[in-house]
């Protein structure tokens, strides 16, 4: 692939070339599937039309989306003619959508909700937008008083010969890209096309994926993990196949993808679901997987050691590394016993082409880690941020450390850093994560006081992470600044692992920490009602009645104190006073979770502040 592109629209030509009939895209619920031939010819004459409505180079449009195959084509006409687009999903709250409207100074709308056009159509009207652009499904049966074009109009517009070369720059902005993370006002981050196609090169030489494979898509796609990560899988001559929630396990059997690029959220319903097949199982057969899993999970420990995978400060010794081995040895008959027989079916479910899988988006629980790993399913963990487009630290087959976030990328610099003082810190000192390199964002715009918060004159960008480097430069995170919870005693806490450690309860679901200045730690606990169910059937008791129980809500805080004071370097003032029950789940539709499944934590404290006062006042 030549280096001296300006844009990713720029590689389309390419793959046209060398891959013509094979799939790129392919969306039954879009009903738009495309060789790469055919996506190079529908995103020029997409362009053309965009062209021939008036838009130019370095206008603002804003693109309300969810997931689609047209999604992309859409987008890379866009970035084909220079036009910025403001990003977010159409499902977000209409007071966020018309405040990045108005704030990103877009000028036409694309979108896919015919109901979303209903709500800003006067909103539109008075902020003087030219037209709408509609990718969605539904047929349009009533007239609108704006102008409005569908996708299929846009193509039949115009020829790809009708397009006029825009002369853009590789530090043009090619997109804003907003999203409510999990705190405050949305801020747009600006990314550049340098930003884009260096981070498409850096994921070429650290991912090394082979073409003409496939993947499956399920996140959204206007957030900046996926949407990268699409440009990298297309980019190398990869099939993307579209699905949903409610298809997921059954297209991941109709399509058979070699990849599968998701958020932990994911991996954790495919674990959940592993789970509950075991559920329908006898007492035997129960009895017989703990005991053959138990074994390759005490193998993969092992092999950790002897082949230094281990994130520990603490190297093993001679003696260390042969008993592993010997472990591992006598283990081994066992463990590809179970391959075999027991986890085969775990691995089919994902398809039976599956290679391996990639996670990011957040973090990936410990002990679903420690499941995929001994089941024999790799999945590579990394790292990223919005602001950094967003990759900036994966893991490789070769050097797979669990729990870490793997190695910096190509021409990516991260340093840890004292958090008050920017003082550098040593290998297994933990601090603030600091980054530089060519995918780091241009700015948040409009708003230089938030870019120069994080944006510092030497090029670093603040993560507000906290984390450490290992001694071979494997990034490892403990927490979030704004996570950290500061006791009344003055003691700081950093709630991220004892989250992790807490998530290995069967009777956890989810789980937040409370405690800022408080004299000691809370938690507010989503319980899983499955096992819940199972609980109260083994014990005899009535479920409705139990949820509200003293008996469950003490049954599940001391397995939890038991897991947290288990903890390595446990301290006695993270002990857990006590928890509340909530039998609401923390999720998008209410509010309390981003549509990449990360809990907003203050806002779930914020609702449930009487609940946690009331924990103090005992």
């Amino acid at each position: 692939m030549k280096k001296d592109i300006k844009n990713i629209a720029d590689l389309w030509p390419i793959l046209s070339d060398k891959y013509p009939d094979t799939y790129a895209l392919i969306d039954e619920y879009s009903q738009y599937s495309v060789t790469f031939k055919q996506f190079y010819l529908d995103i020029s004459r997409f362009a053309a039309s965009l062209q021939k409505l008036g838009l130019k180079r370095s206008d603002h449009v804003a693109f309300f989306s969810e997931n689609s195959s047209k999604w992309m084509t859409v987008d890379q006409a866009m970035m084909k003619c220079g036009i910025v687009n403001a990003v977010r999903g159409s499902l977000a709250p209409l007071s966020e959508l018309k405040y990045i409207y108005k704030h990103s100074e877009s000028i036409a709308l694309f979108t896919d909700k015919l109901d979303l056009i209903d709500k800003m159509q006067n909103f539109l009207i008075e902020n003087n937008a030219k037209f709408i652009v509609y990718i969605g499904d539904e047929k349009i049966t009533k007239n609108y008083k704006i102008k409005i074009l569908t996708f299929e109009k846009m193509l039949e517009m115009s020829d790809f010969q009708d397009f006029l070369q825009v002369d853009y720059e590789r530090y043009d902005i090619a997109t804003i890209v907003y999203s409510s993370g999990t705190t405050g006002k949305p801020k747009g981050v600006m990314l550049s096309n340098a930003n884009l196609i260096e981070q498409f090169y850096q994921l070429v030489e650290a991912l090394k994926l082979k073409p003409k494979s496939k993947v499956v898509s399920i996140l959204p796609i206007w957030h900046m993990y996926e949407r990268m990560c699409e440009y990298y899988l297309l980019g190398i001559g990869i099939t993307q196949a579209y699905t949903n929630i409610k298809n997921f396990k059954i297209d991941l059997k109709k399509y058979n993808p070699h990849y599968l690029i998701s958020v932990p959220r994911i991996w954790e319903a495919v674990y959940e679901s592993v789970l509950n097949e075991l559920k329908k199982k006898s007492l035997i057969e129960k009895k017989i997987f703990d005991f053959m899993y138990s074994l390759s999970l005490k193998r993969k420990n092992a092999q950790r050691v002897y082949l230094n995978l281990k994130i520990d400060p603490e190297k093993p010794n001679i003696f260390q590394k042969c008993w592993a081995i010997l472990i591992s040895l006598l283990i081994s008959p066992f463990d590809v016993l179970a391959k075999k027989f027991l986890y085969k079916k775990i691995k089919s479910a994902l398809g039976k082409n599956f290679v391996k899988g990639i996670s990011g988006g957040g973090a990936l629980s410990w002990h679903v880690e420690d499941f995929f790993e001994s089941v024999g399913i790799e999945i590579l963990v990394g790292y990223g941020l919005t602001e950094t487009s967003p990759v900036l630290t994966v893991r490789s087959s070769k050097n797979n450390k669990k729990y870490s976030c793997g190695k910096e990328l190509p021409a990516t610099s991260i340093k840890i850093v004292e958090p008050s003082s920017f003082k550098p810190l040593k290998a297994y000192q933990k601090g603030l994560v600091l980054v530089k390199g060519p995918q780091i964002m241009r700015g948040y715009y409009k708003d230089q006081k938030a870019t120069k918060e994080v944006l510092f004159p030497d090029g670093f960008f603040s993560t507000g992470d906290i984390g450490f480097l290992t001694s071979d430069r494997n990034l490892v995170l403990t927490g979030r600044i704004k996570d950290t919870i500061v006791l009344s005693n003055g003691e700081n806490i950093e709630p991220f692992g004892l989250e992790i450690e807490c998530l290995k309860s069967n009777f956890v679901y989810q789980i937040v920490f409370a405690g800022q200045d408080k004299n000691a730690l809370c938690a507010l606990v989503v319980p899983n009602c499955d096992f819940v169910k199972n609980w109260c059937f083994e014990k005899k008791l009535d479920f409705e009645i139990a949820k509200y129980s003293f008996n469950l809500k003490n049954e599940i805080l001391q397995e939890l104190r038991t897991l947290i004071q288990k903890r390595p370097n446990f301290r006695k003032f993270e002990y857990l006073s006590d928890i509340r029950l909530l039998w609401e789940p923390f999720e998008v539709s209410n509010g309390l979770m981003t549509q990449t499944g990360k809990i907003k934590k203050l806002s779930v404290l914020e609702k449930n502040k009487d609940l946690i006062e009331s924990i103090y006042k005992k």
